[in-house]
């Protein structure tokens, strides 16, 4: 990263798009991947998806202010911040939100019946 950091623009600039098209593009190898009903492989595509996207965010809040002063950049930055400010998308987390929340709930009642559970067949 430090190699990245003390590059050009154009380095670091095209690192960062690299990154960020290569884990676009195993995201949706990874849903064809899916559609075809190999799940296993599908899982695993996307799991690589998010570690590949873990060097391309540390380079984004490295570099931010070196990274804006492209168009390309600043135009995904707007639309990021646009969908994250819209009514609709907050409302969707919110739902997304209580809804984790209720499987946590339901989660742990049938964590603890299995905990009871276990410990009567081991007292016996």
């Amino acid at each position: 990263m430090q190699y990245i950091q003390n590059s050009n623009d154009l380095l670091l600039l095209s690192s960062f798009v690299f990154l960020i098209l290569l884990a676009e593009f195993v995201s949706t190898f990874a849903l064809f991947l899916f559609a075809k009903g190999f799940f296993l492989s599908g899982i695993f595509f996307y799991v690589l998806k998010i570690i590949i996207y873990i060097p391309g965010i540390d380079i984004f809040k490295r570099n931010k202010q070196r990274l804006l002063k492209y168009k390309i950049v600043k135009f995904g930055m707007l639309i990021y911040e646009k969908i994250g400010n819209h009514p609709l998308f907050i409302e969707i987390k919110r739902k997304i939100k209580d809804f984790k929340e209720k499987i946590i709930v339901k989660f742990r009642k049938v964590k603890d019946e299995f905990i009871i559970f276990w410990r009567k067949i081991w007292k016996t």
